[in-house]
Order: structure tokens, then sequence, then C-alpha cells
């Protein structure tokens, strides 16, 4: 039986055969990683929703993380070894170039309603919204940021993966006499609570006959100070 191709010849990235691919997410690899950010508002298409389904049963966590895997032209996501889900064929070009000669790891997060709602859909296109967390060697930090602009991909603050890391966004402007890129750090943000917007705390210190300002006797106040 004859493997499968897409249309530039190559094996289709769904093929059954044991992955011949570079995992680029794999954790511990390099000495000083750095975090440079988050590639948001993308999609992967999902293609196999066995590996899906099995994470969603064995994690109860809101999100779910996988290891990317780059083979050929395609970045796919990757759990256990079976490849279940591929990104765009845009960003893949983009990544392709950023991570030519470069040592780049990528994390794909999705969360836990999104994965549900794309394995429990059965007709049309699948699509799972993800978040892809970028982190590089310190000397490569620049390089990795620059050929990503040319791309149009711009990295964003993390919502994933907050645990303690430096991190050094290069998409971002540094001044002089801010603080050293390796003194930021990431930590764990609580969830936001819903807040009702019939209620504000900053009523509760104020009562209610409190005097008014009267605007004339502010600038009166103003103006003794100019002259």
């Amino acid at each position: 039986m004859s493997t499968p191709k897409d249309s530039l010849g190559q094996n289709s990235p769904f093929q059954t055969e044991p992955s011949s691919g570079t995992i680029i997410s794999e954790t511990g690899v390099f000495g000083e990683e750095i975090c440079l950010g988050a590639i948001i508002g993308v999609t992967a298409q999902l293609n196999r929703d066995d590996a899906l389904s099995r994470r969603l049963a064995d994690h109860s966590t809101p999100f779910l993380c996988f290891s990317i895997l780059k083979e050929g032209n395609f970045f796919l996501l990757v759990h256990e070894e079976d490849k279940f889900a591929r990104l765009n064929k845009q960003l893949c070009t983009g990544l392709s170039k950023a991570t030519s000669n470069q040592q780049i790891r990528l994390q794909a997060y999705i969360t836990r309603e999104d994965a549900m709602l794309a394995v429990q859909k059965k007709y049309g296109e699948r699509l799972l919204p993800i978040e892809i967390n970028v982190y590089a060697p310190l000397n490569d930090v620049d390089d990795v940021g620059a050929k990503l602009s040319k791309s149009h991909i711009f990295l964003q603050p993390l919502r994933y993966g907050l645990e303690e890391r430096i991190y050094m966004n290069p998409h971002v402007l540094r001044f002089k006499g801010q603080p050293d890129d390796d003194s930021l750090h990431y930590f764990a943000i609580p969830d936001s609570e819903e807040i009702d917007p019939t209620h504000s705390s900053s009523d509760e210190s104020l009562s209610d006959d409190a005097d008014e300002i009267d605007m004339d006797d502010m600038f009166g106040v103003q103006l003794q100070h100019i002259f």
C-alpha cells in the first residue's frame, strides 16, 4: 500500500508510520532557555480526535498542553507520539523560516472547553483555537524575533505556562532605565472574578452627604500657586 502524499509530494503528516520528524518542544534540551512570548489567535486543524479524547479523559485541568512536532513543512500537535492536529499553512511557513538553524521549543495550549467542542463536532472542519508559547536560547532571542516579525508573526504576553521562567519578548521595545529582562519572571495569575456592574467598591469609602467640590474654588487654588 503506498504512503499518502500531499500536493508537494511529501508524506502526509497523518500517516501511521513511525515519525521521523523532530520534536521541538522537549523540555530541558537547551541550557539557558528564554520565554519569548506567545503566538495567539491561531488554530490547528483537528484530524484525529482519539488522542485528544484520551488526554481529556486523563486530565481535568482547565487547559491542555501538547508538544509540537516539525515534520517536513508541517507543524503538528502530538500526544504520546500520536499526531492529531496540524497548524495552518501560513503559520507553518512562518515558523519554518524562524526555526531554520535555530533551537526553538514550541508548546501548544488548548482550553478544555475548546477541546471538548472540537471532539464533539462530527461534521465540517474542526478547528482548535490554540496559543503557542515560544522558547529559545538567550543568544538566539533577537534573531528568532526578527525572523518571526518578517513572517508577520508577533509575540504577545503569555496566558498559559505561567510557571516562573525568564521572559524576554524581542517584539517589545526596551529602553534604558527599564529593569533588566533577566529580572522579569512570570507568576501564576488567579482567574478573574465576575464583577457586578451595579456595585462599585469605591462607593463604599464615600458618604452620601459628602461635600461637592466647587470648580471655581479649585481653579482659585491653582491660580494662587501660579502667581
